[in-house]
């Protein structure tokens, strides 16, 4: 791990690509199949994946395109299940048109960040913006590049858990 970043409530780790993905926890399933697209050093495309390739993921996906150099991202897909558990769909929307609170300006120097440094980031935190601090989102989110090294996209994937031991899928103890 390379930083970890924390305010009162909120953590963002940022990883080096080459750690093992079986060090992500519950992220490992998504780590080893964007590893195993990478070719040598180059970062994976998003035509690399094929839908078959995120079986047990469906819905809790998303896939953005870097928008701005300020670390606004236009979402191309937004999960089923994060419209369920956000209430809201931003599949064809960028990051600042989400309702106020939904992203902090952490967030989009978050994604800066994954730009310059093309690192795999780990953010997790309450629900606060919805006045459901019970629920813990966890999010991953692994840099994407059509032409291997300039980051273009950005793949996200999005877990929660809450206080009362519940989960979003049975994935994680």
């Amino acid at each position: 791990m390379l930083v970890v970043k924390s305010d009162s409530a909120w953590t963002y780790e940022t990883f080096n690509r080459d750690m093992p993905a079986s060090r992500y926890g519950r992220f490992e399933s998504i780590v080893s199949l964007w590893k195993s697209k990478c070719v040598a050093d180059a970062l994976p495309k998003w035509r690399s994946f094929e839908f078959e390739d995120f079986i047990g993921w469906y819905g809790h996906l998303s896939v953005g395109d870097i928008a701005s150099d300020n670390g606004d991202v236009r979402f191309r897909l937004w999960g089923t299940a994060l419209v369920k558990l956000f209430g809201c769909d931003l599949t064809g929307k960028c990051m600042s048109d989400a309702e106020p609170g939904f992203f902090e300006p952490y967030d989009f120097e978050h994604i800066t960040e994954i730009v310059t440094n093309g690192a795999i980031m780990i953010s997790s935190g309450p629900m606060y913006w919805q006045d459901r601090v019970h629920m813990t989102v966890h999010t991953i989110k692994l840099p994407l590049a059509d032409n291997g090294r300039d980051i273009d996209k950005i793949l996200w994937a999005v877990l929660h858990s809450s206080k009362e031991g519940c989960d979003n899928n049975g994935s994680f103890q």
